[in-house]
């Protein structure tokens, strides 16, 4: 059986881009989530909002707009 220039051409590209696929969700599997550091959690004293800010001692809740203050634990 004969094949032709673009079938052969054809079948290249297409284990090509299976093996591309292999490698790329091989390697998206890998990726870890980044680690969710517990000091940055803040949570409102007014409306009870929970988010993440990275400052130290103050902090403004971004639903009400209220300043709030890290309680040591």
């Amino acid at each position: 059986m004969e094949s032709s220039f673009t079938s052969t051409v054809g079948l290249q590209l297409l284990t090509i881009c299976c093996i591309l696929l292999f490698v790329w969700i091989r390697t998206e599997g890998r990726k870890s989530l980044p680690s969710l550091n517990t000091e940055n959690i803040w949570c409102c004293s007014i409306c009870t909002y929970v988010y993440i800010d990275a400052k130290d001692d103050l902090s403004t809740c971004p639903r009400c707009s209220s300043i709030n203050k890290k309680v040591e634990e």
